[in-house]
């Protein structure tokens, strides 16, 4: 906010050094992108997409998630840079354990070469970060308890 503020102040003022605005910008800019890089990859949530014979019951679910198939569907819902949602839909062999990175976290990335990397201005993050503990929230009281560790355990083997 100082960035949007402070650069026209400084511009237009007649005895400031030439170099004022330019120095604030990057300033400003250097924390905020900071900020971006090291909070791209964080999930808001996870959604697995269930077939039908594992809608049945909480123990269908629950084995379902413990022998995941290769082919089953995770939808993964992320903040893009605009503070809007994005959502990813990969597939569980697509996904494979990450190396720690210096700056930010990340547990899985996808390794699908056919992967939508989305657009210059709304790009599709390629690696990820997720707890390994159910979260709580609103949706919580409709999911199968543990799930997540069940189906977080199948995509780091």
């Amino acid at each position: 906010m100082t960035t949007v503020i402070a650069v026209p102040a400084f511009y237009n003022s007649p005895e400031a050094a030439w170099w004022a605005p330019i120095a604030i910008f990057i300033g400003g800019a250097i924390p905020f992108g900071f900020v971006m890089y090291t909070t791209y990859p964080i999930v808001m949530w996870i959604r697995l997409v269930l077939p039908n014979h594992a809608r049945t019951s909480h123990a269908a679910a629950q084995h379902y998630a413990e022998n995941l198939p290769p082919n089953a569907r995770l939808l993964i819902f992320f903040m893009r840079f605009t503070t809007f949602r994005g959502m990813a839909e990969v597939c569980a062999a697509d996904l494979a354990p990450a190396q720690k990175e210096l700056l930010r976290p990340v547990t899985f990335k996808v390794v699908d070469p056919c992967y939508a990397r989305g657009a210059f201005w709304h790009p599709n993050p390629w690696r990820f970060y997720t707890r390994d503990i159910d979260g709580i929230g609103r949706d919580t009281p409709r999911t199968v308890e543990g799930m997540w560790g069940r189906v977080l355990k199948n995509l780091v083997k």
